[in-house]
């Protein structure tokens, strides 16, 4: 191989190894249709101004958003827990609520067993009476007024 051919070869690899050159690009609409092309815009599209390609952020913005993100981060988690925390006490609310209301229906029974008609002796009435209405005022502290 000749070093004419040589020198050839080399400064043809060396093309095609460089980016070729940007031209300018342009931006043309008709309606709703879109054109971007590097020779002038027809005379019936309009041209539109093209954003200039984006530049790469600099380290210090690139450390801003990093930071930024771990702020962002660590208020999302945050908020899940607080969301946590208030389900857990919702949750938590329900359950003593369900628990009183049982409560309530089964010293509701005993009075209204209590207040039966059903007892034999004189004494063993009387005691019974006195014992619905120890209940009854555990039933108002407790559940409220008594239900008719």
């Amino acid at each position: 191989m000749s070093s004419d051919t040589r020198i050839v070869l080399v400064l043809t690899l060396i093309c095609l190894a460089l980016p070729a050159p940007a031209g300018e690009v342009r931006k043309c609409r008709q309606g709703e249709r879109i054109l971007y092309q590097s020779s002038p815009c027809p005379p019936d599209f309009e041209t539109l101004p093209v954003a200039p390609p984006a530049t790469a952020p600099d380290a210090a913005s690139m450390a801003q958003a990093r930071m930024q993100a771990k702020a962002d981060i660590a208020a999302a988690e945050s908020l899940r827990q607080r969301e946590d925390r208030e389900e857990a006490q919702r949750r938590a609310r329900e359950a003593e609520a369900e628990k009183l209301a049982l409560t309530c229906a089964r010293q509701l029974e005993v009075i209204r067993m209590l207040e039966s008609p059903a007892r034999d002796e004189d004494s063993t009435r009387k005691k019974g009476q006195r014992r619905a209405a120890g209940e009854r005022k555990a039933y108002i502290r407790q559940c409220g007024p008594l239900p008719r």
